[in-house]
Formats: C-alpha cells, structure tokens, sequence
C-alpha cells in the first residue's frame, strides 16, 4: 500500500544562524591547531570526543588539541570549533544541508566510527581527522574509543583511572604518533578538575559550540582573573574582541568558523573571515564556502569561480555539482560522474544529491550503489534505492534495499512499515502482515503500518482482524487516508474471489463520509459474504445508509461553562474560553457519521456580533443513537463590553438541522490568569519542577496583579543564570540588554505584553517554561501584533 517518505535531507540553517551546519551536539570541538610536519601528513582535523559528561569529552578535547598543537607535528590543523562549523555545506534547492545529515547514531555515538569520519575527512579535504567517544565502563574506570582516519583507518580502546583522565591523553597522543609512524614531541599532559575555573572555561567552550558568543565573552573574561588561567584563555578572548570589531584574530581558522556559526556579521566581513582561512590553510574546503555565501547574495560569477577553486578534491566536485544542478548550470552531471570515480563518502553524498536534483534515476542508483560498497552499516543509500525503487514500481529491488535497512536500523518504523508494503506488491502476506505489525509495534500511531496491517488481512479473508486494525488506524486520524481506499480498490481486481476486500472497503468510504459508494460496497459483500456476523453488520449498514436522514436533537441540559478545571463561575470575562456541554440524539436508527457544528453570538438587542466563530465537524461513532460533547471550545472575543449576551448552537447534517440558544452575562474586564488557566496554559519555573500559579490565584480581586508578581520573581531570580545563557538582544524594545539586564528590568507591563502575545498565538493545553519562553519572546524582537 503505502510507504513512509522521511527525507534525510533537513535543511542546513543560515550560515547567519546560530548552528551553521544544523548538528549542534552539546560538546564543543577542540582540535588540532598544527604546525610543522614533513611531507606525510600536512593537516589535521579533530571532531569533538562524545561523553555522556558533555564537559569531561570536552576537556579531553581540549588538552588532546594543546598536546598535538605543541607537537609541532602539522602544517594545518583545525581546531573542534573549527572541525563542527567549517564542514561545507552542499547547495541544494531551497537552501543547504550537511553531508552529516545522513548520519544516525550507533551505539549511542554519532561521529564515534569510521563511516562518520571518514565523512569528516572527507569533506574538509584533510590529511587526518580524529575523533572519540568517552564513558565510565567500571567504577572508578575510564575507556577512550579513539579513531583515526587518514591512509588507513584504525580504532584504539585506551583506558585510565576516572580520576587522572590526563592519561587518556597522554595515550591518545601517543597512539597518533604511532599510527603516522612518528614520535610527537610531547610534554606530559597537566592534571585538570573539571570541579574548579577549569570546568567553568569547559562551560564557556560549550556556549561558544552553542552559539552565546556574548555571555561566553563575559564569562570568560571573568574567569581570566582567576589564578588558574591559561594563556589560551586569553588568546580566545582576544579572538572573540577581535570577531566584535571585525579584525582579523590568532588563527584564520577559528576566525572563520566563530564568524559561520555565531556572529551576525554583515555579508562582506563575513566573507573576508573565510576568505582569510582560504588564504591561510590553502584547504579547497574554504572556497565552497566563499562560493555559497556569494551564491547567498546572487553573486553568480563570484560562485562560479570559487568552485571551480574548490574542484580540487572530490567533496569540492560534488559540492558544485550540485550547486549547478539546483541553478540548471551545465556540468552537473560531468561533475558527479567525476565525484563517481572516487571513494570519498561526503563527495558521493553530495553527487547523490545532485543526481536526485537532476531527477536522474539511473545516474543516482549508480552513486548510491557504491556508497552502500564503501559503507555498508550507513543506512541513507538503501533507503534512497528503495525509494527510487517504489517510484519505479520496482517492489523486488525496494525489498532488497528494505531488508538491508531494518537490518541497519531495526527500530525504524519508517524502514519497517514501508518493507511491509514492499512485500505486499511481492504478493508476500504473511512477510507483510509481519513487517506492519513490527512498525506498529514500534510506533502505535503509525497509521500508514495499520492500513497497511488491515489491507493484508483483508485480502486474506481475516476481516475481522482487519477491521479491529482499520478502526485503531482511523482512531490515529479520522480523516482516512485516501491511499487506504485507493489500495482496497485494487485489492478487488488482485483478488476478485476475497469478499472481505468489499466490506473493508464499504466500511472506509462510509467513514470518509462516500455513503453511496460504502452502500455498493456493503451490497456486494451482502452478495458474496459468508460470515454471518459480517453480514448482520452489512444488513445493518444498508439500512441505516437507506434510511431517511436522522432528525437532530439537542438535549435540554446544554450548558455554557469556563474551560479548564476552574469549576463554576458567577459570570464570563472577555477572552474567556468557554466550553459547551450538551448532548446530540435522535429518533432514527442511528446518529450520522458526520455532523457540523456551529456557533454564533448576539448581544442583548439580537445584533450578531463580530466574533469569529466557532465551526468544527464532529465524528460520530457507528451504532449510537446519542452522543455527548464536552470539548467544543471557543473564545469570547477580548474587545466585548460587559452586558448580556445570546449564543446559539446549531448542528447540520444530510439537511437536518438543530438549534438551541443559551442567554449568559459578561461582566468586567478581561483577566489574564483567567485565560491561561482555562486554555491549559501553564507556565514552569525554570527547573521544570512546578506551575507559577494555579486556580488559587483566582481568590479576590487582585488575581492578575498576583500572576504578574510570580512571573516577575522568576525573572529576578533567573537573572544571573540569564547573563551567561543568554546573547545580546539586537532589536525591539530590549536592544542591547544582556541576559541580567533583561530579567531584572522588565516591567509589569512588559509581562503583560508577553502573555498577551501567548494568548494571541491560539496557544493552549501546553507547559512550558516561562523564563525560556520570555528570553525568546525578547530575543526576537519582543513581538505585540495580538
């Protein structure tokens, strides 16, 4: 039936934003800033080590990159900042994306194997590129996962005392040299806690990786008074000045990188950072760079020429071709042939990108062929080929390319649900029933698994089973997919003789609201059917689908009350949201499957008032001849005067109509707490422990003034983890406030303002928490369009 379509291609952000390559990991890269070496190896590039202790792999980052700094052992080495946001990104219609994108976790590390690195090496063009994976095996015992790829490839465990860490170092060092065939000169590594100032210089680290340059720089600054500081805490606070005036800093490297991921630069400054590491490194990497940020501004011969400038490794080729497939250029597919012939992962990565733009079926199958040789355990390629497979109705090859997947990922409901269908089109139901059942196992509201669950065991004559599947399918979504149906239909040419595909089929159109066609359904299963019970149930659905349309009622205790859980009140507020409680019936067979309901307002003198509404489709379940309703909610609108109102009900179906009119009062001004609580708003401190206020706020007259207390000493009592965590805010009423400044200064008003835009969103039956929630609300401007 179905397949799932879950692309692997998430948009790259802004080299503006905060993230440039969109694979923020918690950890900040500490890396290589070489030297000198011979004529082997001339750069070196370190991913950040992986640790449940985001701060321990970190450190240890850290002191690995000023051990192989003083070895002197590299002409060119890029430190972890530089290693995370330098990985060029691949121009790809509506954006960018990482050549990381495809890769999933393993053994609960993302980059911590040899099919992720090599991507990394691979994609900055360096000699060397490291990396390493952290934890405590024992107790009291640290186990390092060092990988190394350059030439060759290869995997040390190293192991240390929980408690001198520095030793993992010292191996890990050593190991390097051993594996380039050389002694690094290398003084011992220094003892370091991550209890004291060290730690805190480990904290800045981690703001920087996650974009808060500016209370990283005070932070740091902070920390340089300390008897513990480091010359190289100096040297990045330099860099982090220099960044702000926009002069060049102690490595071109760390310039550019700082420049990508964490500062608003305008585009020409912007520009000369990376331009500078173009310079400096002579790594092609940095032309892809300079070509997209121009390809940004329309710049398309600036583009042009950088890239040609980066085609001098394989990444660089397939980086253009697809840039020149996504702006219809030629070259693109002399290019990807050209990327075809090496074995760089990222570079056949971004050639299968380029092929798919260039909708080249066969030119990509080529691409993702071979990535599956050269990386077998990366799922990406056989998820594309079953993909391009299904669109050539090649259900043999998506198959093939489905069961490597679920081998890779087992936990995929995607891989699971769409091997299901595979083998379905294979004519393979027992498999298929198999395979939907395990991705509905492993997602219960994987609504395409059920239908494609229901299908296989309809056609087999299981109807029951099938119909209890369709059922839990329809409770996911009410609004049958339309695939589901469309897949019964040809059911019933692949197996003319199975009368369950007819009462299956009956049973979606009649939930889909198709009543005529549910009645030939349930007619030709009436003729062919041979279970008794089904057949009852057929009879049945034939009369009800024959009968006159069922007469509506409202029963007499509808009712007008708050939502949310703040019992009975005297009268309504302005920007109250109400909720209705009544009862539907009727005096025929059974309640339609589908009935409208509406609302409308009208004050005292029967004028209709300027209020959006409320409309919304109920569906009503087979067989009942009553049904309640309790969540029809609505808001009354905020610019109502006090006074007396009318709403009126009416319920619509089949050209049966019902209404009924409820008087109620309006009194006062709108209350703030009032529409927080009755929307299920509810507003955490910071610690995620517990509400800010609740329904005892309501007592007396001061329930606004009492909310508005809460929340502003949640700010002043935030405002110093504020200052660290938070950037400098660059526009709206808050402009150039630091975090501290921002918590500690905001006005009543300026609360009130924020709530307001909260309500105005529609947002309702949430928890979040209100510090975070504010600090956005300012960072982005401090919005008041409500």
């Amino acid at each position: 039936m179905q397949k799932l379509q879950v692309s692997w291609h998430n948009s790259w952000q802004n080299y503006r934003g905060r993230q440039a390559l969109g694979l923020r990991l918690g950890i900040v890269l500490l890396l290589t800033l070489a030297l000198a070496l011979g004529y082997a190896q001339k750069s070196i590039a370190v991913y950040p080590f992986e640790s449940e202790d985001g701060l321990l792999g970190l450190a240890l980052a850290d002191r690995f990159y000023q051990g192989v700094a003083e070895s002197g052992a590299f002409e060119v080495g890029l430190e972890p900042l530089a290693t995370l946001s330098l990985i060029p990104p691949i121009n790809v219609e509506g954006g960018y994306r990482s050549p990381l994108i495809i890769l999933r976790p393993k053994d609960n590390h993302l980059l911590a194997n040899f099919d992720a690195l090599s991507m990394v090496q691979d994609s900055l063009g360096v000699d060397v590129a490291v990396t390493a994976a952290v934890e405590v095996v024992s107790e009291g015992l640290l186990q390092l996962d060092l990988y190394i790829a350059s030439t060759e490839r290869s995997h040390y465990l190293l192991s240390a005392p929980e408690d001198s860490p520095e030793l993992l170092v010292d191996s890990a060092l050593r190991v390097l040299g051993s594996h380039l065939s050389q002694t690094l000169d290398v003084a011992n590594t220094p003892a370091f806690s991550l209890e004291g100032d060290y730690g805190d210089y480990m904290q800045v680290l981690a703001m920087l990786s996650s974009g808060f340059a500016i209370g990283a720089q005070e932070s740091l600054e902070t920390l340089l008074e300390s008897d513990e500081a480091e010359d190289s805490w100096q040297v990045l606070s330099d860099d982090l000045m220099a960044l702000n005036e926009g002069k060049p800093g102690s490595n071109s490297a760390r310039m550019a990188a700082l420049a990508l991921s964490i500062s608003n630069l305008e585009h020409q400054d912007l520009l000369r950072y990376v331009e500078a590491f173009a310079k400096d490194s002579g790594l092609a990497l940095a032309y892809i760079w300079s070509a997209n940020l121009k390809d940004n501004v329309n710049d398309r011969n600036g583009a042009n020429k950088d890239f040609d400038k980066a085609a001098t490794y394989p990444f660089g080729v397939a980086a253009r071709a697809s840039y020149r497939a996504v702006n219809g250029f030629n070259g693109a597919r002399a290019d990807i042939l050209k990327a075809f012939g090496s074995e760089s992962r990222s570079a056949l990565v971004a050639a299968s990108f380029a092929a798919q733009l260039l909708e080249d079926n066969a030119l990509e199958k080529q691409v993702l062929h071979k990535i599956s040789r050269l990386s077998p355990a990366l799922a990406y390629s056989f998820e594309r080929l079953s993909f391009i497979a299904f669109d050539e109705e090649n259900a043999l090859a998506a198959a093939e390319a489905l069961v490597a997947a679920v081998a890779l990922e087992p936990d995929s409901d995607l891989y699971w649900t769409n091997l299901g269908w595979a083998y379905y089109l294979l004519g393979f139901l027992a498999e298929s029933e198999e395979a939907s059942i395990k991705a509905s196992d492993l997602d219960p509201t994987q609504e395409i698994a059920l239908f494609n669950l229901g299908l296989s065991y309809a056609v087999r004559g299981r109807l029951e089973e099938a119909m209890t599947v369709y059922a839990k399918a329809i409770a996911v979504d009410p609004e049958v997919n339309d695939e589901a149906i469309i897949d019964l239909v040809n059911a019933l040419d692949l197996y003319p003789q199975e009368p369950s595909v007819h009462f299956a089929l009956a049973s979606l159109y009649e939930a889909e609201g198709q009543e005529d066609k549910a009645l030939e359904e349930f007619n030709h299963y009436v003729a062919l059917g041979k279970d008794a019970n089904f057949l009852r149930q057929a009879d049945q659905r034939i009369s009800v689908l024959t009968a006159p349309p069922a007469r509506l009622f409202i029963n007499d205790a509808f009712q007008l009350a708050l939502a949310g859980d703040l019992g009975e009140v005297e009268s309504f507020m302005p920007g109250d949201r109400m909720a209705l409680v009544f009862e539907i019936y009727t005096d025929g067979l059974e309640l339609p499957s589908n009935i409208t309901l509406k609302v409308d307002l009208f004050d005292s003198e029967g004028k209709e008032q300027d209020f959006a509404g409320y409309s919304r489709s109920l569906s009503i379940p087979q067989n009942s001849v009553a049904f309640e309703v309790r969540d029809g909610s609505f808001d009354l609108p905020l610019i109502l005067k006090a006074g007396e109102y009318s709403l009126r009900l009416s319920l619509a179906s089949e050209g049966e109509v019902a209404q009924r009119s409820l008087n109620f009062r309006l009194a006062g001004e709108p209350i703030l707490l009032r529409q927080l609580l009755s929307r299920n708003i509810i507003l955490r401190n910071l610690e995620g422990s517990g509400a800010l206020y609740g329904a005892t706020m309501m007592r007396g007259a001061n329930a606004d003034t009492n909310l508005i207390a809460a929340l502003m000493a949640e700010l002043r009592r935030s405002a110093e983890l504020a200052e660290n965590a938070l950037p400098m805010i660059e526009e709206g009423r808050f402009a150039e406030f630091s975090g501290s400044k921002l918590f500690l200064e905001s006005s009543a008003e300026d609360i009130r303002d924020f709530l307001s835009y909260v309500l105005a969103t529609g947002t309702a039956e949430v928890s979040f928490s209100f510090v975070d929630a504010y600090a956005q609300w300012a960072i982005d401007g401090a919005p008041v369009d409500f």
